[in-house]
C-alpha cells in the first residue's frame, strides 16, 4: 500500500475516527499513516498531497471566514434594527406613562373639585355653559337670568311660546351619592339610597317652586346633572323620584340628554324664525299689492287727465285755426276803398 492510497483511506475514515476518538486520536492516526507512507518510499507524493490538502484547507477557511463575516454583518444589522425598535417602544412607553400621570392628576383634581360644594356648583355651571354655547346661538339663551319672582336661575332658554322660556338649574346632589358608592354593607347602602332619593326629591321641589313662574316661564324646568354616573343612578335606583319630577314638570337631564334637548330647542327656534320671516314676507307682499293698486289708480287718473288735456288741446287747435282765418281775412281788407264796408 503506497502513501497516496493510505492517505485516501485515512481521509475516508477520518470522520468516523474523529467521532470515535476525537481530534487527538485523529492526529495520532494521521501520524501513524504518515510514518507508514514515509517508510514505503512515497515521500514526494505524500509531500505534494499534503501541500494540496493544506491549500484546500486554506481555501475552505477563507470561505468559512467570509460566511462568518456575512452572517455577523446580517446579525449586526438585525441587532441594530431591534435596538432601534426597542428604543422607539421605550419612547412610546415613556409618553404613555406621562399621559397616565397627567390623567391621574386630572382625576385627582376632579375629585377635589367634586368634593367641594361651591366648586361643584361652578363645575356644573361651566359644563352647562359649554353645552349652551356649542348648541345654541347667543340670542337663544341667557345665563344667570333673574326671573320676575327675584330668583336667579343658572340658565334660561329663550324659546317662543309655547312652550316659552325654560329654566335650567345646574346644581346636583353628590354627597349622598358618594356615600352610596362608599357603603360598606347592605344596611349602609339602603340608608344612603334613601337619603340620596330624599335629597334629589327636595332639589326637584325647590326647582319647581323657584323657577317655574306662571306667565313668565314655561310650565316646566330642567334639572341638569353634569355627571352621567349620578344621572344613571337616579334613573336606575330612584324611579319614584323621577316620577315625582314628571309630576312637578321638572325633568332631569344629563350632558347627553341635554345636548339632544338643546338641538330640539334649536329646531324649534329655527321653525319659529322661519314662521316669523314668512309672516313678514307675507305682510310685505300685501303692502306691495297695495302699492301697485295705488299706482294703478294714479295711472288711470293721469290717463283721464291726458284725455281731457287732449280734448282741450284739440279745442285750442280749432280756435287757433279759426283765429288764423279771421286774421287773414282782416289782413286782406282794403281800408282805402269806399266800398270796403268799413266806412259808412
Amino acid at each position: 500500500m503506497d502513501a497516496a492510497a493510505a492517505l485516501r483511506a485515512f481521509l475516508t475514515a477520518l470522520p468516523d475516527m474523529a467521532l470515535l476518538a476525537g481530534a487527538a486520536g485523529a492526529v495520532i492516526c494521521l501520524a501513524l499513516v504518515l510514518a507508514l507512507a514515509l517508510r514505503g518510499g512515497g515521500r514526494r507524493r505524500l509531500a505534494a498531497r499534503i501541500e494540496q490538502l493544506a491549500g484546500e484547507r486554506l481555501d475552505a477557511d477563507d470561505r468559512l471566514a467570509d460566511r462568518i463575516d456575512a452572517a455577523l454583518d446580517r446579525r449586526g444589522q438585525a441587532t441594530a434594527a431591534s435596538l432601534a425598535g426597542l428604543a422607539e417602544r421605550i419612547g412610546r412607553i415613556d409618553a404613555a406613562q406621562a399621559n397616565l400621570r397627567q390623567i391621574a392628576g386630572q382625576i385627582t383634581g376632579l375629585e377635589r373639585l367634586l368634593s367641594d360644594k361651591q366648586a361643584r356648583g361652578a363645575f356644573g355651571e361651566a359644563r352647562l355653559s359649554d353645552l349652551l354655547r356649542d348648541a345654541l346661538p347667543p340670542d337663544a339663551y341667557k345665563e344667570q337670568a333673574t326671573l320676575p319672582n327675584g330668583r336667579r336661575v343658572d340658565a334660561l332658554l329663550l324659546l317662543p311660546a309655547p312652550p316659552g322660556p325654560i329654566a335650567v338649574d345646574s346644581k346636583f346632589p353628590l354627597e349622598q351619592y358618594r356615600a352610596l358608592i362608599a357603603a360598606a354593607d347592605a344596611n349602609a347602602e339602603r340608608l344612603a339610597q334613601r337619603q340620596f332619593a330624599r335629597d334629589v326629591a327636595k332639589h326637584i321641589a325647590d326647582i319647581a317652586e323657584r323657577y317655574i313662574v306662571p306667565g313668565a316661564t314655561a310650565d316646566m324646568a330642567l334639572m341638569f346633572v353634569p355627571s352621567e354616573a349620578v344621572y344613571a343612578e337616579i334613573h336606575g335606583r330612584a324611579g319614584a323620584v323621577v316620577e315625582e319630577g314628571f309630576r312637578r314638570r321638572v325633568y332631569l337631564v344629563s350632558p347627553t340628554t341635554l345636548w339632544a334637548t338643546l338641538n330640539t330647542a334649536r329646531a324649534i327656534l329655527k321653525d319659529a324664525r322661519l314662521h316669523a320671516e314668512s309672516a313678514r314676507l307675507q305682510e310685505e307682499a300685501l303692502g306691495l299689492v297695495e302699492d301697485v293698486r295705488a299706482l294703478a289708480d294714479k295711472a288711470e287718473s293721469a290717463q283721464r287727465r291726458l284725455v281731457l288735456a287732449e280734448a282741450d288741446l284739440s279745442s285750442l287747435a280749432i280756435a287757433a285755426r279759426s283765429a288764423e282765418r279771421r286774421g287773414r281775412g282782416i289782413a286782406a281788407l282794403d281800408l282805402d276803398r269806399p266800398d270796403s264796408g268799413l266806412i259808412p
